[in-house]
């Protein structure tokens, strides 16, 4: 019985803790305005989904909306986060992005933690 409840403990740690991420990916579409915003419930938001689809997603990540992460761009690091990530969409840039394994922002996406720009 100790074993089942260790591995019953496990698989939700896993799954709470599992982060999605993306190498060598481009973004492929961006969603921005009040209607993003309300699907966040905050001021600003923006959504964004990046080929090839992101790897070991958390649970609450389901993509059934079609949006890999959201981002909050009401703050100023949100607002860079968001500059960058328009200006590798823009350019067909490379990038590695990686979420934070929650959906806070909104219940089925993916926060996401950072974006890095490729050459």
């Amino acid at each position: 019985m100790k074993i089942f409840k260790v591995l019953c403990l496990l698989l939700v740690v896993n799954s709470v803790c599992a982060a999605g991420y993306s190498s060598n990916a481009t973004v492929t579409r961006v969603g921005t305005g009040p209607l993003y915003a309300n699907a966040c419930g905050t001021t600003a938001c923006a959504f964004f989904t990046v080929s090839p689809v992101p790897i070991s997603a958390p649970g609450c990540a389901d993509h059934a909306s079609g949006w890999h992460f959201a981002t909050d761009t009401s703050t100023e690091i949100g607002k860079q986060t968001y500059a960058a990530l328009l200006a590798a969409y823009s350019s067909g840039a490379t990038i590695r992005i990686e979420g934070k394994g929650t959906c806070l922002a909104n219940t089925t996406v993916e926060d996401l933690l950072y974006v890095q720009l490729s050459k």
